[in-house]
């Protein structure tokens, strides 16, 4: 697009986010609010796939943007309620994933955009820990799966960043990433990656949904360590062993039978 063309972009788009500190129109019609701001953010993550140069040409524009949408949420201005600012907040936090994603070395080459990237995804990730009576809102699914979308969002922002960038949320991130394994796992999902991060001594620990199990240590939560251990090295019986045990079952009970009478 021509450098004009994508200036107008960033300023309408600064615009629609914008209309998220109006107070009397988040009062009188928060859904428009929500309308508004998904579009700004959709128009930033399109502009953000069109490569390094022109996001480094808006840069700057577009840390303002975000920095007035962590101020927004954070509770420097009025929220409008945890469901529509959940509705605000996953485009947001997936328009800096969309930004980590194309133009990473950006957060190298510019001097502070590392430090202001991390300060952002600092404000926001309280925030989202601090919605969580929204993960089991069953009577709203569209709103849950949005909060889900911007958990994934944010802890693929953080691991877009390098290591030691955000010592001072490092436990936070932790603890956060492994609370959603947790549930995820009990829900009956399994995470693609844990194969990669277990060694082969710890093969026994791995747990996999029902259908996706191929052995028995992979199911169930009261399975001792040891029951695993002996199923996972123990032989399969061979036809002989097997017709043997069957032989031997009948006379077992006859004889106990016998000691009975």
């Amino acid at each position: 697009l021509p450098s004009e063309l994508l200036d107008i972009i960033i300023a309408v788009a600064d615009n629609l986010v914008s209309c998220q500190g109006n107070g009397i129109l988040s009062q009188a019609h928060p859904g428009a609010i929500v309308t508004l701001v998904r579009a700004g953010y959709s128009i930033i993550s399109g502009a953000l796939t069109m490569g390094v140069k022109p996001t480094l040409m808006h840069l700057q524009s577009i840390f303002g943007i975000w920095a007035k949408s962590a101020a927004f949420i954070d509770g420097d201005l009025k929220r409008m309620g945890p469901m529509h600012d959940v509705s605000c907040l996953e485009p947001f936090v997936n328009s800096i994933v969309v930004f980590l994603r194309v133009s990473s070395e950006l957060l190298l080459s510019v001097p502070d955009a590392l430090n202001r990237t991390s300060q952002i995804l600092e404000k926001v990730l309280p925030v989202i820990m601090g919605y969580s009576q929204l993960e089991s809102d069953d009577n709203n699914l569209l709103n849950s799966s949005r909060f889900d979308s911007a958990k994934a969002a944010i802890m693929e922002a953080f691991s877009w960043l390098p290591p030691g960038s955000f010592p001072l949320v490092a436990d936070s991130v932790f603890s956060f990433a492994s609370r959603q394994i947790k549930i995820g796992t009990e829900s009956g999902m399994s995470s693609s990656l844990l194969a990669n991060l277990l060694t082969r001594e710890d093969d026994l620990l791995d747990i996999r949904s029902l259908p996706r199990a191929y052995s028995f240590s992979q199911t169930g939560g009261s399975i001792s360590i040891e029951d695993s251990f002996k199923t996972l090295t123990s032989d399969y019986i061979n036809h002989s062993q097997r017709e043997a045990v069957v032989h031997f079952i009948p006379n077992t009970n006859n004889a106990a039978k016998g000691n009975s009478d």
